[in-house]
């Protein structure tokens, strides 16, 4: 009689386990470029296949060096004193992003690995 009611309880969903639900939520890399006559650091990092977050902050008025440039991205983004400004991509294998001034007088990399 027991088992019939296992059985029973079983067949109907009374009786199992319940999965736990994990969301997951999906990992983003950040770095940070600070402008301060020059890149620092000038050359990033990242993983590639995993989306990431590049903020660069003008630190002290640089001239050319307000406006950050990235050909491959497409982007250009003027900055004032104080301001952070952020692109958000997901790099690929072996991928090399540069990033300069207008004039390319300030030179950056990310790099992905």
């Amino acid at each position: 009689m027991k088992n019939i009611f296992f059985s029973l309880a079983l067949a109907s969903g009374l009786i199992g386990t319940v999965a736990p639900q994990v969301s997951a939520k999906p990992k983003v890399q950040t770095a940070r470029v600070v402008i301060d006559g020059s890149y620092k650091p000038e050359s990033v990092t990242l993983k590639a296949g995993i989306p990431a977050t590049l903020s660069f902050t003008l630190k002290s008025d640089s001239g050319c060096g307000n406006t950050v440039v990235i050909p491959a991205l497409k982007k250009t983004l003027a900055l004032k004193v104080g301001q952070t400004k952020t692109v958000s991509f997901t790099p690929k294998k072996n991928q090399t992003l540069a990033f300069q001034c207008p004039m390319q007088m300030l030179n950056g990399k990310v790099v992905a690995r």
